[in-house]
């Protein structure tokens, strides 16, 4: 745990590994707008890494399953948008818009 710098972290081993050596996550707290304390962020953490239903409820991850959602949420805008160049003096390079084939139709991730 560092409290003293800009962002305060704490490292967490939210489970026991299958096969071999556990990958202890560092997790970095960039807002706080609750005030919650390092060993409050920590449980919550923990509990998070527990919530996956795509596991048994005697495992758990190493990362909060949010965390899996979140990334296969960005996964799959990667392969939905499509992206144009805008001219290089433009504030913002790229216009992302939705592939034809899909543009009509609902997905789920």
């Amino acid at each position: 745990v560092n409290e003293n710098s800009d962002y305060p972290n704490f490292f967490l081993n939210s489970h026991e590994p299958r096969l071999g050596t556990n990958k202890i996550g560092d997790y970095i707290i960039l807002v706080d707008e609750i005030q919650y304390s390092l060993s409050d962020w920590e449980e919550i953490t923990y509990s998070l890494c527990h919530t996956d239903q795509r596991i048994d409820n005697r495992s758990s991850e190493s990362i909060p399953s949010i965390v899996h959602l979140a990334d296969a949420a960005a996964s799959k805008a990667r392969s939905l948008f499509g992206s144009r160049e805008r001219p290089s003096g433009s504030v913002r390079a790229e216009i992302l818009r939705v592939h034809e084939d899909i543009q009509d139709k609902p997905n789920m991730f």
